[in-house]
């Protein structure tokens, strides 16, 4: 029997299967090799695929968000009673000792549950939790960003620490005095058999994510089209929103033959790989896993430099190139000149220098340091 000092339940109000549910897996499967029991309570029902099958962990769904745009303020404070009770009645049948809630707005029930239970509860967002991205009318942009700090401050304070799956994320939160902010960077999958990357001879690149705007693919499409190398391909493994309006302007854009449309599939790197590198343009991210899985790969990298994985997980002409934001230009050169020195780029080295990094031992020294 698993004593209660080691029983964590993660609480989360959105589960439709993706880079949180990695995160998810990976942090229990190495919680669970260290003798610890973890449980899932998501306040959603959607999910993409059945990503909780075989896991270490078990999960309960309560369908109190059933869209993503559901999930708000308004609707958090209308179903008050009803998501307390589920928390209420969650946590005195685990009897956790500590519990991790993934969702800002869950924040709003933190007060009330350290007020009847003895258990330290921490804030574990999965993403930025501000939007890095400037573009706008800067006056609105002022409005909401000061906004957006005083909501987050009163939602945060009363967890007991914030766990930090990104130095930006740190950074971000450095304000709230009353929770410190650790960094722990975010659990990889170490346990599968890597297939090293092996550099093809043509260019090749992969785009891997939920294709939607924050993604940004269209701005990647938009750039391949300028660029001057000869019979390059992209893959882009993922489904979204925004996929049609992407398949429509690769077609404007006269470069629908140079693409392939994979779809979902899991993991991303199914088979053995090779590539000239991944390629991510999202506005904002946490910890992006398909990062941390393509360098485990040995796949070079290249991704916005305002992204906070650039500066925790890239070293420019070692594993990756950074660009930058918003700039066709900047995104172009950048593509070039990774396959203009692809022979450069050692995929053992590459694996080798991320698991040092993050590893599973390197993750769990940090994590149990929070807990102690």
């Amino acid at each position: 029997m698993i004593n209660k000092d080691k029983k964590i339940l993660i609480i989360s109000a959105w589960l439709p299967g993706g880079g949180v549910e990695t995160v998810i897996s990976n942090f229990s499967r190495i919680m669970s090799a260290k003798g610890y029991e973890i449980k899932v309570v998501s306040l959603s029902d959607y999910l993409e695929w059945n990503w909780f099958e075989n896991k270490e962990f078990t999960i309960s769904f309560y369908p109190v968000f059933k869209k993503e745009n559901e999930i708000n303020i308004f609707n958090a404070i209308s179903n008050f009673r009803k998501v307390y009770k589920i928390l209420q009645k969650e946590i005195k049948e685990y009897s956790p000792s500590n519990i991790l809630i993934t969702h800002t707005l869950l924040g709003l029930f933190v007060r009330k549950l350290k007020s009847h239970f003895d258990t330290s509860i921490y804030y574990w967002p999965m993403n930025t939790v501000f939007n890095t991205n400037t573009q706008g009318n800067k006056m609105f942009n002022h409005i909401y960003s000061f906004l957006k700090r005083k909501y987050v401050w009163y939602m945060v304070k009363p967890f007991d620490g914030a766990i930090c799956i990104s130095s930006q994320i740190q950074e971000q939160l450095s304000y709230i005095d009353e929770t410190p902010a650790f960094l722990t960077f975010a659990p990889v999958n170490q346990r599968t058999q890597i297939a090293l990357n092996e550099s093809p001879g043509s260019p090749h690149f992969i785009f891997i994510g939920r294709i939607d705007q924050r993604k940004n693919l269209c701005f990647l499409l938009e750039s391949l089209a300028q660029i001057k190398l000869d019979n390059w391909k992209l893959d882009i493994v993922g489904e979204g929103p925004e996929k049609e309006r992407a398949f429509e302007l690769s077609k404007s854009l006269g470069i629908q033959d140079n693409i392939n449309w994979i779809g979902l599939r899991f993991p991303p790197f199914s088979e053995k790989p090779s590539y000239t590198s991944i390629i991510m343009t999202s506005l904002s991210e946490g910890f992006p896993m398909v990062i941390i899985d393509a360098l485990l790969s040995g796949i070079p990298v290249i991704c916005p430099s305002h992204l906070s994985i650039y500066n925790d997980a890239i070293l420019e002409s070692e594993n990756g190139y950074g660009y930058e934001e918003n700039s066709h230009e900047s995104l172009k050169h950048v593509i070039e000149k990774i396959y203009y020195q692809r022979e450069v780029y050692n995929g053992k080295h590459i694996s080798e220098q991320c698991l040092n990094n993050f590893g599973d031992n390197e993750f769990f020294k940090r994590f149990l340091e929070i807990l102690n």
